[in-house]
């Protein structure tokens, strides 16, 4: 990975949304969104609480709480090797991504983004609960180059899966 590109990973800001505001059925959620079966339907909102991640320093206290001691992610499947692709590619990668957290019990799942230098930006997740080799699997599925991941409250660390 060049330096400019692991500057950019570095420089980013890693926003997770703790709030869900329900979505009125004349509004629904956009197809990426798809609720737990029984639940309503949910959507997060610029208005809502976010915490933000920074690589190299402590989890914020907000996300401490929901967090514990457990092993945690910043993922996406957004724009594999950082090569940005179709907005419609991104979108089924990101189902797909989804759909593979939800089939873990153990993943506590929260929407996210990654805002970075310039106009970059790539909606991501938010995972506790799955390990580190978990984790790489799925960001190697989806040919990610790099993800932030954390135990507990511990400083945030980017993971590089290539080189």
């Amino acid at each position: 990975m060049d330096k400019a590109l692991l500057d950019a990973f570095r420089d980013t800001d890693y926003l997770v949304c703790l709030d869900e505001v329900e979505v009125a059925p004349a509004h629904p959620a956009p197809a990426l969104w798809v609720p737990p079966l029984g639940a309503p339907a949910t959507l997060a909102h610029p208005w809502a609480a976010w915490a933000r991640i920074r690589i190299d320093q402590p989890l914020p206290e907000s996300l401490q709480t929901l967090v514990g001691t457990r092993s945690w992610g910043f993922i996406t499947a957004w724009n594999p090797r950082s090569e940005t692709r179709a907005t419609e590619d991104n979108l089924a990668a990101q189902r797909e991504l989804l759909t593979a957290l939800r089939a873990s019990p153990e993943a506590a799942i929260y929407p996210a983004i990654g805002i970075g230098p310039g106009s970059w930006s790539e909606p991501s997740l938010f995972v506790i609960g799955l390990d580190t080799a978990a984790i790489d699997a799925l960001c190697h599925r989806h040919e990610q180059n790099a993800y932030v991941h954390g135990q507990g409250a511990a400083a945030a660390s980017l993971r590089l899966l290539r080189s």
